[in-house]
């Protein structure tokens, strides 16, 4: 399940944020983990993961 759940939420960031506008999740990337917080536990991590 956690792995699955990684997956999804990684896909759902990938096709909000955009994989060619990485400059701008920081502007409207930031308030969406919040709404994808019931299924997103952490999403700090994925943040960390995602942009390095």
């Amino acid at each position: 399940y956690p792995v699955q759940i990684a997956s999804y939420s990684k896909a759902i960031k990938v096709t909000v944020d955009g994989p060619r506008e990485p400059r701008s999740k920081q502007s409207y990337g930031y308030p969406h983990p919040g709404a994808f917080n019931p299924f997103m536990l952490n999403p700090a991590w994925l943040d960390a993961a995602y942009m390095t």
